[in-house]
């Protein structure tokens, strides 16, 4: 607990140094993609694409910044995607089954209503079609489902969820949303982080970090 702990924080002063910085146009980050790699410092997630199995990989850095494998680890099998959040770590199953593992405890971003840290993937949910989650929206999730539904879990800052209210959230639960075909995360001229539910009519569900919704 004490790494994820620290690997959480490393995160957050990470991203409130970046914070210092002007911004001088609207950053759209690279939210939605299908990922089969995921890298943090000296370890990495990556579905093989001999066997479609997520595997973990131990690096060891040399003196002279080369980098050598010490381990490699299986997380879980039959693998579509793998997200990577600040400290909290996403695998969609070929099967929609959503999992996750890592820092539980500041937030419960992984979802399983416990708020415990995890070491091994926990299922979450059925019949996800893709996660969303961002450096600007620290231990917040989003996960849309192949019936357009949507749900958000997480750390719940300024209301970003979207349910209307600061409580975290511990487990899914579903927003009063339909027919959406993506969740994307935008950050405006004034650091003001926004959420945007596309629909597949191509209509837009759109809150803030300030609680407004429209």
């Amino acid at each position: 607990m004490k790494k994820m702990t620290f690997l959480l924080l490393l995160a957050i002063a990470s991203i409130c140094s970046h914070g210092q910085n002007p911004i001088t146009s609207v950053i759209t980050p690279q939210t939605r993609f299908t990922s089969t790699y995921v890298e943090r410092g000296i370890f990495c997630y990556v579905i093989s694409k001999k066997d479609g199995n997520l595997y973990k990989r131990d690096y060891e850095e040399k003196w002279d910044g080369k980098r050598e494998l010490k381990k490699e680890e299986l997380i879980l099998t039959s693998v579509r995607e793998v997200y990577g959040g600040a400290a909290t770590f996403f695998a969609i199953r070929n099967d929609g089954s959503l999992w996750a593992w890592g820092s539980n405890s500041f937030f419960g971003t992984v979802g399983d209503n416990t708020g415990i840290d995890k070491d091994k993937p926990v299922r979450i949910l059925d019949n996800v079609k893709e996660v969303t989650t961002d450096i600007y929206c620290i231990g917040s999730v989003w996960a849309v489902k192949n019936d357009g539904t949507v749900y958000a879990w997480g750390n719940n800052f300024n209301a970003i969820l979207g349910f209307g209210d600061t409580e975290t959230r511990y487990a899914p639960e579903k927003l009063p949303i339909a027919n959406v075909k993506y969740i994307s995360i935008t950050q405006s001229v004034n650091l003001l982080t926004n959420i945007i539910a596309t629909t597949f009519s191509g209509d837009e569900y759109q809150w803030s970090g300030n609680g407004n919704n429209k």
